[in-house]
């Protein structure tokens, strides 16, 4: 699946979820081909609680208490989906707060299998916030380790919260020197 179909179907998720959890404004779609199966979440909502969500960031057991939250209430939906369908490789990606959701979820189930899921995980970001403390014990083959966040250059959201937290994995930054610094744009142009 490539990196364009992925920040695609995170931006269809608010309008046909898959999976939704309006109590906390999570909406994740599915998108799968025969070996693979992504599930992206959708970004904030313009809802006023959907923003007290990300703003909920004091850490809570090693990661944002607001993104915990939300990656609870989808993961058994989540467990359930991958355990019917079955896949070698689970893709979970996310824009802005689904990036998020979606950090903090790979590590969940990652966890939930024992460190040792039946298939591969893999983590995608665009314009996600950090999610994941820096104190945080991450294990050496968690998917967070080998994750990719693309951010544009001085995006605020990416920044966030400014301590505290941090990127596991690679940080791939996209985009003009020339954007302001409160751009929050449209990845698909650089994919």
């Amino acid at each position: 699946m490539t990196t364009l179909e992925l920040y695609k179907t995170s931006e269809k998720a608010y309008k046909n979820p898959d999976i939704a959890y309006d109590n906390y404004f999570v909406y994740g779609a599915f998108a799968e081909n025969e070996d693979e199966l992504a599930l992206c979440f959708a970004p904030t909502s313009p809802r006023f609680w959907d923003w007290v969500i990300n703003f909920l960031s004091v850490p809570f057991r090693g990661y944002h208490r607001g993104y915990k939250i939300s990656a609870l209430s989808v993961l058994y939906s989540t467990f359930k989906a991958v355990k019917r369908k079955n896949p070698k490789r689970l893709i979970l990606a996310g824009y802005s707060k689904g990036g998020g959701i979606a950090q903090v979820l790979s590590d969940l189930l990652f966890k939930l299998w024992r460190n040792d899921p039946p298939f591969e995980i893999e983590l995608v970001t665009f314009g996600s916030p950090k999610a994941v403390s820096i104190f945080k014990c991450v294990h050496r083959a968690s998917p967070l380790r080998s994750s990719v966040h693309y951010r544009t250059r001085g995006e605020i959201v990416t920044l966030l919260p400014p301590v505290l937290y941090r990127f596991y994995g690679e940080v791939k930054t996209v985009g003009e020197l020339d954007l302001p610094w409160n751009a929050h744009i449209n990845y698909q142009d650089y994919l």
